[in-house]
Protein backbone atom coordinates (compact mmCIF):
# COMPACT_ATOMS: atom_id res chain seq x y z
CA UNK A 1 0.00 0.00 0.00
CA UNK A 2 1.38 3.36 -1.00
CA UNK A 3 1.35 6.20 1.52
CA UNK A 4 1.04 9.87 0.68
CA UNK A 5 3.33 11.90 2.88
CA UNK A 6 3.14 15.60 3.40
CA UNK A 7 6.36 17.26 4.35
CA UNK A 8 6.22 20.45 6.34
CA UNK A 9 8.67 23.19 6.95
CA UNK A 10 10.10 22.14 10.34
CA UNK A 11 10.70 25.75 11.41
CA UNK A 12 7.10 26.72 10.63
CA UNK A 13 5.77 23.60 12.36
CA UNK A 14 7.81 24.40 15.49
CA UNK A 15 6.46 27.94 15.48
CA UNK A 16 2.86 26.69 15.30
CA UNK A 17 3.42 24.18 18.10
CA UNK A 18 5.13 26.83 20.25
CA UNK A 19 2.23 29.23 19.64
CA UNK A 20 -0.25 26.55 20.70
CA UNK A 21 1.63 25.97 23.97
CA UNK A 22 1.92 29.73 24.54
CA UNK A 23 -1.84 30.08 24.04
CA UNK A 24 -2.52 27.17 26.38
CA UNK A 25 -0.30 28.74 29.05
CA UNK A 26 -2.20 32.03 28.87
CA UNK A 27 -5.44 30.33 29.87
CA UNK A 28 -4.19 27.81 32.43
CA UNK A 29 -1.69 27.58 35.25
CA UNK A 30 0.48 25.29 33.12
CA UNK A 31 3.93 26.18 31.87
CA UNK A 32 5.82 24.49 29.06
CA UNK A 33 9.48 24.34 28.16
CA UNK A 34 11.42 22.29 25.66
CA UNK A 35 13.94 19.85 27.08
CA UNK A 36 17.06 18.57 25.36
CA UNK A 37 19.85 16.16 26.03
CA UNK A 38 19.33 13.61 28.77
CA UNK A 39 16.37 15.36 30.39
CA UNK A 40 13.19 13.28 30.29
CA UNK A 41 10.19 15.13 28.86
CA UNK A 42 6.69 14.80 30.31
CA UNK A 43 5.40 14.29 26.79
CA UNK A 44 6.77 13.94 23.27
CA UNK A 45 5.25 15.00 19.93
CA UNK A 46 5.86 13.14 16.67
CA UNK A 47 4.44 13.03 13.15
CA UNK A 48 4.19 9.33 12.20
CA UNK A 49 2.10 7.10 9.94
CA UNK A 50 0.67 3.60 9.72
CA UNK A 51 2.14 0.98 12.02
CA UNK A 52 4.73 2.97 13.97
CA UNK A 53 5.48 0.31 16.62
CA UNK A 54 3.27 1.48 19.50
CA UNK A 55 0.48 -1.05 18.95
CA UNK A 56 -1.95 1.60 17.65
CA UNK A 57 -1.38 2.10 13.91
CA UNK A 58 -2.75 5.23 12.33
CA UNK A 59 -5.24 4.62 9.52
CA UNK A 60 -4.18 7.10 6.84
CA UNK A 61 -5.76 10.22 5.49
CA UNK A 62 -9.31 11.00 6.51
CA UNK A 63 -9.48 8.83 9.60
CA UNK A 64 -7.82 9.29 12.95
CA UNK A 65 -5.70 12.43 13.00
CA UNK A 66 -3.76 11.72 16.18
CA UNK A 67 -3.58 9.72 19.39
CA UNK A 68 -1.90 10.08 22.76
CA UNK A 69 -1.04 7.93 25.77
CA UNK A 70 -1.97 8.44 29.41
CA UNK A 71 0.82 8.34 32.03
CA UNK A 72 -0.08 4.75 33.01
CA UNK A 73 -0.02 3.40 29.44
CA UNK A 74 2.97 1.75 27.71
CA UNK A 75 4.14 4.99 26.04
CA UNK A 76 3.35 7.65 28.64
CA UNK A 77 3.08 11.15 27.27
CA UNK A 78 3.60 10.24 23.61
CA UNK A 79 1.45 12.26 21.21
CA UNK A 80 1.40 11.03 17.61
CA UNK A 81 0.00 13.02 14.69
CA UNK A 82 -0.82 11.19 11.44
CA UNK A 83 1.66 12.51 8.89
CA UNK A 84 -0.54 11.33 5.99
CA UNK A 85 -3.25 13.84 6.88
CA UNK A 86 -3.32 17.07 4.93
CA UNK A 87 -2.32 19.46 7.70
CA UNK A 88 -2.64 23.16 7.00
CA UNK A 89 -2.02 26.45 8.76
CA UNK A 90 -4.76 28.29 6.89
Amino acid sequence: MEHDHFFYDSKKTRQHIQQAFDDWSKHTQLTFREVTGLKKPDFSLAFVYGDHADGYPLDGRGGTYAHAFHPWQPYPGYIHFDSTEQWSDT
